[in-house]
């Protein structure tokens, strides 16, 4: 089981967030949960950011993928310039791909922290 937790660290300089997921949502209630303690670390911060998050050990039921798409979505419209997933298995990142999907949010999923920096990076440019 998950210690229903999600460790963050933010690089002002890059104004990149990380965020290392460990959280099984299996209810309304874990997804209400998991999408505040985002919310509440983007306030913390005060401004929209770049998200790098490691998504190993983030678990989404099928039951709530749509439910936590529509919690998140409005969340994630106003604190995030970009929102690059990574996973250091290939089963974490298949997850991740496949969580994505059905709660309406197509991101890529890269291998190691560093590809996913570049490309939040290379998109943060871009916009």
């Amino acid at each position: 089981m998950a210690s229903q937790t999600v460790k963050f660290e933010y690089d002002a300089e890059r104004n990149l967030l990380y965020a290392e997921d460990d959280f099984d949502i299996n209810t309304p209630d874990e997804a209400d949960r998991f999408v505040e303690i985002y919310r509440e670390q983007f306030e913390k911060i005060g401004r929209p950011v770049n998200i790098v998050a490691r998504v190993d050990g983030l678990y989404i039921s099928d039951s709530v993928r749509g439910y936590y798409g529509d919690r998140s979505r409005p969340v994630s419209n106003l604190w995030c310039l970009t929102f690059a997933r990574y996973g250091s298995t290939a089963i974490g990142r298949m997850n991740a791909k496949f969580m994505g999907k059905k709660a309406d949010f197509e991101t890529a999923v890269y291998q190691t922290r560093e590809e996913a920096v570049a490309a939040a990076l290379a998109a943060s440019r871009g916009k």
